[in-house]
Order: C-alpha cells, then sequence, then structure tokens
C-alpha cells in the first residue's frame, strides 16, 4: 500500500514537471546575426514593462516613469542604440547611448562597454512587440531580467499575460510596469 502510494505521487511529480516544461518552450529566439539581416526591429520602441528574479534586478526600472529606446544599425556586427528616459520624479529626460555587437562565438547581442552581460531577443506573437533577456552572470551586479518593448504605448493583454508567462517560466517573480504618467521624451 505504501509502495503504491509513493509511485503514485512519483508519477505525478512526473507529470507536473512534464506539464511545466511544455508551457515554457519559446521557439521565437532571433540571434543577433539574424537582427543585422532585417529591419523589423530598427527604429523606437516604448519600454513597457521589465521582470527580474530579483527586486535589486529592477532597481532602475521603478525609478522611470517612461522611456524610449531607438536601434540605428551600424553594419552587420554593431547596433547603435539611444534611449530617452523620463524618470518618475523628474521633469529633465535623461539620455543614454550604447553601442552593441554581435558576439561571433554565442550568437547573441553584446555591449562594448560591459562584455560580460549577454542580450538575446524574442519575437513574440506580437508583430510590433520584442522581448529583450539582460544577463550577467559575473561582475558587480548578477541578475536575469527581461524587457517588454512596443512600438506603441499600449499592448493588448494577451501581450502583457505572453510576458507574464515567460517571467514566471524562467523564475522571474518580480514584475513591474513603468507608468507612463508624465510626457515622453522625444
Amino acid at each position: 500500500m505504501i509502495f503504491q502510494q509513493v509511485c503514485i505521487w512519483f508519477f505525478c511529480l512526473f507529470c507536473l514537471g512534464v506539464q511545466g516544461r511544455g508551457t515554457c518552450n519559446f521557439n521565437d529566439e532571433f540571434y543577433a546575426g539574424d537582427l543585422a539581416k532585417g529591419n523589423k526591429f530598427y527604429g523606437r520602441w516604448y519600454l513597457i514593462m521589465q521582470a527580474s528574479s530579483t527586486k535589486a534586478g529592477l532597481e532602475k526600472v521603478t525609478k522611470l516613469d517612461n522611456a524610449i529606446y531607438t536601434l540605428i544599425k551600424r553594419d552587420d556586427l554593431k547596433m547603435f542604440a539611444k534611449g530617452d528616459v523620463r524618470a518618475a520624479n523628474a521633469d529633465a529626460c535623461i539620455h543614454n547611448e550604447w553601442m552593441f555587437h554581435v558576439n561571433s562565438a554565442t550568437k547573441h547581442m553584446m555591449r562594448d562597454d560591459i562584455v560580460h552581460r549577454e542580450y538575446r531577443v524574442y519575437s513574440p506573437d506580437c508583430k510590433n512587440c520584442m522581448i529583450l533577456r539582460e544577463t550577467q552572470k559575473t561582475g558587480k551586479r548578477v541578475f536575469d531580467r527581461i524587457l517588454l518593448y512596443a512600438r506603441k504605448v499600449i499592448v493588448c493583454s494577451t501581450v502583457r499575460d505572453d510576458f507574464r508567462t515567460r517571467a514566471n517560466c524562467w523564475n522571474m517573480n518580480e514584475i513591474f510596469v513603468l507608468p507612463q504618467k508624465l510626457a515622453f521624451c522625444a
């Protein structure tokens, strides 16, 4: 009797494990080399929300009201990004610029100034959205987080739900949605 209960318990755990893996299988990653070939990802993007496995991973974004990023192709292996963000408690805009390159070994994007940080891009079912996954495994700050970007300020609930599902699958339970109450910097 005890053996039978133990077998049933293990079977249930196995089924839960198989079920969990199936829902976390996302086949929509773009490699940086593929990004450079097309124009789908260049241009203006609004940051909608961010998720992280820790509150520290959200530390900077929680101070923002809104953010706009523009991606510009430099050549097949380099991309320039500029960001204009508005802090939640400030009238001034903050402007930043970054240069990215394709890591030939991993085929992912890397920032020229932070070589131990990796960027992966996912294209969910929303044609005007993308999810960026930032991972830093060494250095002062170690984190794994995802960011939802869209061509428009507002995204439908299915896109937000997909983002939350990915965050949950990747053990990122801390989620922040940018308020977008102040005027955007442009």
